[in-house]
């Protein structure tokens, strides 16, 4: 039984060496404490092993001295780790100090004890047939390294509970098989204490758990916990996601695409159904990607949606499932129309601007239909800003692009071309001077004033002959006729005739 524990203790200093070895590229927070921690378990490993030799009486106690040192500096990396692995130590100060100058003091006392015996002494007892070497006599310095294991190890296992406790139920799985290692720990070593068997392994155990620290911390992320972290995230996605496997079964579907295609998640024996049915009608074997827009009348409401439906593959190139995303544009869709509408009107009166009235004027005139351009040109509007204020001025615009819009029935367009000067287009049946003079009096007699600020409106006509004639040249003629100095008799309206 000796020797045989004697090849599991180097199989096991040998298995942390080597996964020392293979965890240097990796990239981790607690990479350099795993590294430690793998090295000082493999040290504990052989030293312990040399106890089992029959050798001399001297190098028995100094191995012994040895191990017991071991156990101090390997709890004391365990609390590194956990410290850094959990968090919880933070708040503690002191702690790592604390540790390391008992570790330090213990490891010369269980040296001296070689030569002094102040700590323990060892006597042979045949197990098995075989001898082995047992802690005897036990003194105070004895007890209180015992002590001091105790209490880390429990300081260790209460690391990993609250732990436990404070984390969402997801992220548990991370820590649960290390509490339980570290409890495994406590019972060896406590059934080591109290039974007659001669070995402690408890050592073993260390080794296990260092070697699940290592696979847990540096390879192994838990699938469940996988799982639940990507559907958190795809549930709280903005887009709607469904996902199949290779049988076209439903494995997930976020609330979004369940409210989109009105089906719960616990039907997913229909979602099974309507996707085979819609695999017949839309799908041919050798397509691996689909996209689509359609329109959707949601509550009245109409939306515009983005679906993509994409096949996935292994390494291999083997079929492993599919999965239907579904992109809702209606808001980027509003937002360019929200963009086109600040670019194309004008930001004060909310109608087209000038740009945007030479376009669309352009593509509705209709060749051999008879038109007019009419200009509204108000008079020294800069004084009369000057004298009743820039608030008073901008009311004064904004009530003559009501009287278009209220009139746009009429019109075939109108705009703002800048400052005072506003244009419209219209078919010469649909011109009324009267009412037209009739709006615009009402409007100079509620903002003018007859001493110092009077507002006079002045009106350009231009009559269009030639539709394909460029606007801005029609607009250019009918805006001149409307400035007061180019009429003979300042009336209100004129017309622009060709010298």
């Amino acid at each position: 039984m000796k020797n045989i524990f004697i090849v599991v203790l180097w199989i096991l200093a040998f298995s942390l060496i080597f996964c020392y070895m293979t965890i240097r590229k990796k990239k981790s927070e607690v990479k350099k404490l795993t590294q430690v921690l793998l090295l000082a378990t493999a040290l504990t490993e052989i030293v312990f092993s040399v106890t089992f030799f029959n050798s001399r009486p001297l190098v028995i106690d100094l191995a012994f001295g040895l191990y017991l040192a071991c156990v101090d500096w390997l709890l004391y990396i365990l609390m590194m780790y956990t410290k850094q692995y959990t968090k919880v130590f933070n708040e503690i100060k002191y702690v790592r100090f604390g540790m390391m100058i008992f570790c330090v003091i213990d490891t010369v006392s269980m040296i001296a004890n070689s030569f002094l015996h102040h700590s323990f002494t060892l006597y042979p007892v045949k197990f098995l047939n075989q001898s082995y070497y047992v802690i005897g006599e036990k003194t105070p310095f004895f007890i209180v390294h015992v002590a001091f294991v105790d209490v880390w190890i429990f300081a260790i296992l209460l690391g990993y509970i609250f732990k436990t406790m404070r984390v969402a139920s997801m992220y548990k799985c991370k820590y649960y098989p290390v509490m339980i290692l570290t409890i495994t720990i406590i019972i060896a070593s406590a059934y080591f204490e109290f039974s007659s068997i001669p070995v402690d392994f408890s050592v073993i155990v260390y080794a296990l758990a260092a070697l699940a620290l290592c696979w847990f911390s540096m390879y192994v992320i838990p699938q469940d916990l996988v799982y639940n972290a990507f559907s958190f995230v795809i549930n709280d996605y903005n887009d709607g996601i469904m996902c199949f496997d290779n049988e076209d079964q439903c494995i997930y579907i976020n609330d979004i695409m369940s409210g989109y295609i009105c089906v719960r998640e616990e039907e997913k024996e229909l979602i099974h159904q309507n996707f085979q049915e819609w695999k017949k009608e839309h799908l041919t074997a050798d397509k691996k990607y689909l996209s689509w827009e359609q329109i959707e009348v949601i509550d009245g409401e109409r939306r515009l949606f983005e679906h993509n439906y994409r096949k996935l593959y292994d390494k291999r190139g083997r079929y492993i499932g599919c999965y239907f995303a579904l992109k809702d544009k209606s808001v980027l869709l509003e937002q360019l129309r929200k963009e086109h509408y600040r670019v194309t009107h004008d930001s004060l009166t909310d109608i087209y601007n000038e740009q945007q009235f030479y376009e669309v004027t352009q593509d509705k005139l209709e060749p051999g239909k008879d038109y007019f351009m009419v200009c509204f040109n108000i008079d020294d509007f800069k004084k009369y800003n000057h004298i009743c204020g820039r608030e008073k001025g901008d009311e004064v615009l904004r009530v003559l692009s009501m009287l278009l819009r209220k009139n746009k029935e009429r019109l075939v367009t109108y705009g703002r071309l800048r400052e005072d000067k506003f244009v419209f287009a219209l078919k010469r049946d649909e011109l009324d001077f009267s009412y037209m003079e009739k709006q615009l009096e009402r409007i100079q007699q509620r903002f003018g004033t007859e001493d110092d600020a009077p507002l006079h409106i002045y009106v350009g006509v231009y009559p269009i002959e030639d539709p394909g004639e460029k606007v801005e040249s029609m607009c250019r003629k009918a805006e001149w006729v409307s400035h007061a100095e180019n009429k003979q008799d300042h009336t209100m309206t004129s017309y622009y005739q060709e010298d």
